[in-house]
């Protein structure tokens, strides 16, 4: 069966809900929670020496899922944009917004053609979004739609999974499961060629990058 990035994450949100896609083993509330904050400390880690008491006009969650990290980004822009590419997804994050505390539109859209208009956001948030785009060319797209919507000076932070580019690397025969990408760290520096880099460490089996786009 071919892996289509729609129709696999549609089927999983309606199977797994908010959760998605969170893996089993955290899915009890206290470690769901626990992993929520941790994965918000690593972004305002990397993101609060950049903007300090200063916020962007809008900032964008690509590929938010149900927006689970969405007010991560309250801190840092004025107005709040979602995008993902499940009907599902889209429809459990619209049932948080009325608890926000700012103004946030979450849009069902492909990041492959993000409906903004060049240059438009000063921060762009994609979090274990990109390694599910197992096609390279669809890969390389999203990344050049992010890099499009992003202002020159704006900032992009992807976190992505390597372990199978690592596998890989040490055995060539190792099966890669059909939803996941075989990048490396590198890849994602190479990919962002619009950008500088910020910023590139490694946890666990994670790649976190931050960039400046330049031109």
């Amino acid at each position: 069966m071919i892996y289509r990035t729609d129709t696999y994450w549609e089927d999983r949100y309606n199977q797994e809900g908010i959760k998605t896609p969170v893996s089993k083993n955290v899915h009890p509330q206290d470690k769901y929670d626990e992993k929520i904050g941790n994965d918000c400390k690593i972004i305002n880690d990397s993101l609060e020496p950049l903007f300090k008491a200063t916020s962007v006009d809008l900032a964008i969650d690509c590929g938010c899922g149900c927006g689970r990290l969405t007010p991560v980004l309250f801190r840092y822009g004025k107005k709040i944009k979602g995008f993902d590419i499940s009907p599902k997804a889209i429809s459990l994050a619209d049932g948080f917004v009325g608890y926000f505390s700012k103004p946030v539109e979450f849009i069902c859209s492909p990041l492959t053609s993000i409906p903004l208009e060049d240059g438009i956001s000063g921060l762009s948030l994609s979090w274990t979004v990109l390694q599910h785009i197992s096609d390279p060319d669809e890969w390389k797209k999203a990344i050049d739609e992010i890099q499009r919507v992003v202002k020159v000076n704006g900032v992009i932070l992807t976190y992505d999974n390597v372990e199978w580019n690592l596998n890989r690397m040490k055995n060539p025969e190792v099966k890669v499961p059909e939803h996941m990408s075989i990048k490396s760290a590198n890849d994602y520096l190479f990919a962002f060629d619009r950008c500088d880099c910020l910023h590139q460490k490694m946890y666990n089996k994670h790649v976190l990058t931050v960039l400046r786009k330049v031109k």
